[in-house]
């Protein structure tokens, strides 16, 4: 049997299956009789459509019925074109409509969620959770908004899935994900994002503007008014993406950028951005995100790590 007859029919049966049902209701039975007839195969045909198709159910009315699938926050560093977008709400349904509610409500640039735990669309087992982002207030898809994650959370992911710009302009929004927990987590970059020193905090540096790298100014993480090496990451390249041990106490972190025309060459003859504080204390894990657009000046947003 073809796939698009399989479908076909998987339509067919609960239609078929209501009108058999409500035909057991004779025409002497009581207007009260047939509604409550009609409410019953209503409430069987809800739970055979998400048998048929656990991962897209037309009515976000329909009640979540899969469990809280990962433990994911969402940053918004999106510029379209050469200007900070909008402020975006994230659910967990493909297609909300008036009843839904967002997981995530109005995630304005340069803001990052609380972490949050999407359901999965399905009791299904091994159903997996996924996010879709709408500008504020909406619920009608227009792109560059749309979905976030379609290979879906599983439990045990803790994710930070970050939003930034894209190549493409004011038509595209680039993602990316730091890995915290779980099976996402590169193996050979296992122990790097883990294991602190002793008496010491980790901070995993990130560029949020990776995917238009090109159009940047070459620019590095300043701590402490230098730029360090990382313990792990492009070891030729000061202050760039990596893990930094950090002694605990309070620590300035701010990105400095190449001049116009200029080499940067160790974080000398750059242009200095705003300075951020993050105090650090021992054993904890926190995570530093360059970001912005050369108008604006770079920026760092920084957040602690929840432990596993």
């Amino acid at each position: 049997m073809s796939s698009s007859r399989r479908r076909s029919l998987a339509h067919a049966a609960p239609a078929a299956l209501l009108c058999v049902l409500l035909a057991a209701c004779s025409s002497s039975e009581s207007n009260a009789a047939r509604k409550a007839a009609a409410d019953s195969v209503m409430s069987a045909l809800s739970k055979i459509q998400d048998t048929l198709h656990p991962f897209g159910q037309a009515a976000a009315s329909q009640p979540t019925s899969g469990p809280p699938t990962g433990k994911i926050r969402v940053v918004n560093l999106i510029y379209l074109g050469d200007r900070a977008a909008g402020p975006v709400d994230l659910y967990d349904v493909f297609r909300p409509d008036s009843t839904a509610k967002p997981i995530i409500t109005n995630l304005a640039f340069g803001q990052m969620s609380a972490y949050v735990t999407p359901h999965a669309p399905s009791s299904q087992p091994g159903a997996t959770s996924n996010l879709y982002m709408f500008p504020a207030g909406s619920r009608t898809v227009a792109l560059p908004y749309g979905a976030l994650e379609m290979s879906g959370f599983v439990q045990g992911d803790q994710v930070t899935v970050v939003l930034g710009p894209s190549s493409m302009g004011a038509s595209g929004i680039s993602r990316f994900d730091v890995a915290e927990e779980g099976k996402r987590i590169v193996k050979e970059r296992q122990d790097a994002q883990h294991v602190i020193p002793a008496g010491q905090g980790l901070v995993l540096v990130r560029d949020g503007d990776r995917d238009i790298v090109t159009s940047l100014p070459s620019h590095y993480i300043m701590i402490d008014g230098s730029c360090p090496q990382p313990a792990e990451g492009p070891q030729f390249t000061p202050g760039v993406e990596g893990s930094y041990p950090l002694a605990p106490g309070a620590h300035t972190l701010r990105v400095v950028s190449a001049l116009k025309g200029k080499a940067l060459v160790k974080c000398v003859g750059g242009t200095l951005g705003a300075t951020t504080t993050l105090t650090v204390q021992p054993g904890r894990r926190y995570l530093a995100l360059m970001y912005g657009l050369e108008s604006d000046g770079l920026k760092v947003m920084t957040a602690g790590i929840d432990p596993p």
